[in-house]
């Protein structure tokens, strides 16, 4: 008798995409297996036992995160940019394990060695949103990065002009981020404080982003 599992098993209630995002929600500490398990519209026990390992056991363990990440970027020869996904004028997002961030804020991370605070922004030398290349890359505050940003004329003073949304230099959400953001909150398995981890910012972002003070065009 052949042994027939995971996804070619007929009676299989959960796939491939499933199980994987039920294990990072429980490594991640984003809810019970009851609530991954309503979540995904399938019994606390099938969630619990894929969690663990009882039950496809099959499927692989994920490559290192930052493997993954360098497998996504494209390095130019000599003193060129390396690019993150595949819109070099666009900042690429990552899922780090706790929310999605920019690449290069990911890449100055590890370079690092620890987290960057809230405060802290991560500019280009090289003025290419989607390049990630360490020597290209410097930490500012806020001011700075505005200084930064104006003496390279993308903004005509210190003061930020009247941008929305991705349009702003200093943007840490996508458009997407911000319908997936408001999608979770409106299931009403995850609280603000456990989104706002995902993505990488505060609580109280979230919560106008739900009130529609912030990002009121998407």
């Amino acid at each position: 008798m052949i042994d027939v599992v995971g996804e070619n098993n007929p009676r299989a209630k959960m796939t491939v995409r499933d199980v994987r995002f039920a294990r990072k929600a429980s490594a991640a500490g984003l809810g019970t297996y009851r609530e991954i398990a309503t979540h995904l519209g399938v019994s606390r026990n099938s969630a619990a036992k894929a969690i663990r390992r009882i039950t496809w056991r099959e499927l692989r363990q994920a490559a290192p995160r930052s493997a993954r990440f360098w497998s996504k970027v494209e390095r130019s020869n000599g003193d060129g940019c390396w690019i993150y996904g595949k819109a070099p004028r666009r900042y690429g997002r990552f899922w780090n394990g706790h929310g999605c961030i920019g690449g290069h804020r990911y890449v100055m991370q590890i370079t690092l060695g620890r987290r960057l605070r809230r405060d802290e922004y991560v500019c280009h030398r090289c003025d290419t949103p989607g390049c990630v290349r360490p020597d290209h890359l410097f930490v500012a505050t806020q001011s700075e990065n505005l200084v930064d940003a104006r003496d390279k004329g993308r903004l005509s003073s210190v003061v930020p002009p009247k941008l929305k949304g991705e349009e702003c230099p200093w943007a840490k959400l996508s458009e997407r981020d911000v319908k997936k953001i408001r999608e979770l909150r409106c299931v009403g398995h995850y609280t603000q404080e456990q989104v706002a981890e995902m993505f990488g910012v505060s609580g109280p972002t979230i919560s106008r982003i739900e009130r529609r003070e912030i990002w009121r065009h998407v």
